[in-house]
């Protein structure tokens, strides 16, 4: 997830990347799994972070949190 979201930020120079998150139920050999997330309106720079499988039910879900060198917050889905 923190691989993802640091490739994601690719507008900001990221400082630091926060995780929290818990892991919602048991992922088996054979299953596919997708991340995906979505900003968190009114908390520049808080996701609501996910990883479904291929039911669609999450299996890892959480918040993320970032930081940037520059001061930079993001303020919408495109940036400032």
């Amino acid at each position: 997830m923190k691989r993802c979201l640091t490739c994601s930020l690719t507008f900001v120079t990221v400082a630091a990347i926060a995780l929290d998150v818990r892991f919602a139920r048991p992922v088996h050999e054979g299953d596919t799994v997708e991340a995906g997330g979505c900003a968190i309106d009114g908390r520049p720079g808080a996701y609501e972070v996910w990883v479904r499988n291929q039911e669609g039910m999450n299996v890892i879900e959480g918040e993320a949190r970032y930081s940037a060198h520059d001061g930079f917050t993001r303020t919408g889905a495109d940036g400032p």
